[in-house]
This record gives structure tokens, C-alpha cells and sequence, in this order.
């Protein structure tokens, strides 16, 4: 058989084992025209990539590990992990962040502590709010909505067991998912407004964690930047 033509082949069996409306199972690594390649469980690093086709970041497997044990969020202790949107980078600073997370708590830059445990301070003006839309069809920021986080209350709810933030939490199979059609929308400490959607909670960002996953506290979620 043709070389080309088998490649072609490939290709096109890797695309249709893939859902072609699911961006974290798809990838571009190029432009439009270029084949897209299928990622299921491929990336189990730390990875930034840009999405040309999409105009949106991936991260991949952000480690956002806890101590404690249970499912409670609240009850979770160590460092929450910092990220800068603009940069589209990890920040080490305790001043230059927009979104930190830790398990399954997401804080922001702005508004004051909550009273979970090794809480940075918020020393920016940094806000967001959840909208229950899927993450193509949002395209402005609502500036009413948007909120800080404050005393025992953050701006991103970090409740998994009642729907009420991004979280799904499954009792029969014990695994936290996050809630489909539903974008966190974010107010930087620099004023700009991005949008963002999770796509998992576990290491290398399977379709459906296995039962009773371990593997968590690993984000991998796509964000843009809004006009």
C-alpha cells in the first residue's frame, strides 16, 4: 500500500475514535487545515499548548494536589497552586496570579481569605462568576456578576456534592467531574476578561475516570481570552 495513503488512513481512524466536539480529546497542533491528532490519554506531563484552530489555551495536567482526607474541599490543607492567565504560565509570585487551585478548590486574585487552610493572600482586584452556558457560545463578560472571594464564601464554589460551583461529585462510582455547559468566567488582576472550562480532574485527562480514581487533583482545562 501507498505510504501516503496509508497515513491518511491512520489519520482518519484516529480522528473518528475521537468525539470531534471534545477539545481535550482533540488537539490541533497547527493550522486549520493541518490533520488533527487524538490525545486519549496520551499527555500525563504538565503541558501549555496554544490551539490555533480553537484560538484557546490547554493546560494539561495541572498539579494541584492536597493533603486531608475525605472528598471535602474544605477540609484539604498545602499550597494552592498560582496561575498567571496573560502568561499562560505557573507564577511562583505572590502578587502576580490571576487563579490558584488546589484539589477542587479554585481561588482568585482578589477579594480576601475564606478561611480554608494555606490560603495566599489576595492582594489584586482579580474576579469571576460561573456561567451556566458552554464555553463556545459565551462571548462577553457580565461585569455585575462578577464577584471576590470573601470569609467562608469564594466567587468559584468549590461544593462538590450539590452542583452548586463546577463540580459533579458521582457517590455510586466515587469520582469529581466537572459540570458540562458550565464556564467560569474571570476579571484579571490586569482588568482583562477570559473565559475558562474544565475538562478533568485526573492525571492524563480520561473520558471517565476509573472508579474510585486516585489520580486527582490534576486539571487539564482550556481557557481564551474575550474581546
Amino acid at each position: 500500500m501507498n505510504s501516503k495513503i496509508s497515513i491518511i488512513i491512520a489519520l482518519a481512524l484516529a480522528l473518528t475514535s475521537c468525539k470531534k466536539e471534545d477539545w481535550g480529546q482533540v488537539f490541533s497542533y497547527g493550522e486549520a487545515q493541518e490533520p488533527q491528532v487524538c490525545l486519549v490519554n496520551a499527555k500525563k506531563d504538565f503541558e501549555v499548548q496554544y490551539n490555533k484552530v480553537g484560538n484557546f489555551y490547554v493546560v494539561y495536567n495541572l498539579k494541584a494536589l492536597a493533603e486531608g482526607k475525605g472528598y471535602r474541599p474544605e477540609d484539604k490543607f498545602g499550597p494552592f497552586i498560582k496561575f498567571d492567565l496573560e502568561q499562560g504560565k505557573i507564577s511562583e509570585s505572590s502578587t502576580e496570579w490571576d487563579i490558584a487551585f488546589r484539589y477542587a478548590t479554585i481561588i482568585i486574585n482578589g477579594g480576601e481569605k475564606t478561611g480554608r487552610k494555606d490560603e495566599p493572600e489576595r492582594n489584586a482586584q482579580a474576579s469571576a462568576y460561573i456561567e451556566k452556558k458552554a464555553f463556545e457560545k459565551v462571548q462577553k463578560l457580565d461585569e455585575r456578576k462578577l464577584q471576590q472571594d470573601k470569609s467562608k464564601n469564594l466567587a468559584i464554589s468549590d461544593d462538590v456534592m450539590n452542583k452548586s460551583g463546577v463540580w459533579f461529585y458521582n457517590m455510586k462510582e466515587h469520582y469529581v467531574l466537572p459540570l458540562s455547559g458550565c464556564t467560569i468566567m474571570i476579571k484579571s488582576r490586569n482588568g482583562k476578561f477570559y473565559k475558562m472550562q474544565i475538562r478533568s480532574f485526573y492525571l492524563g485527562a480520561p473520558a471517565l475516570p476509573q472508579p474510585a480514581d486516585e489520580s486527582y487533583g490534576y486539571y487539564t482545562f482550556r481557557y481564551a481570552k474575550l474581546k
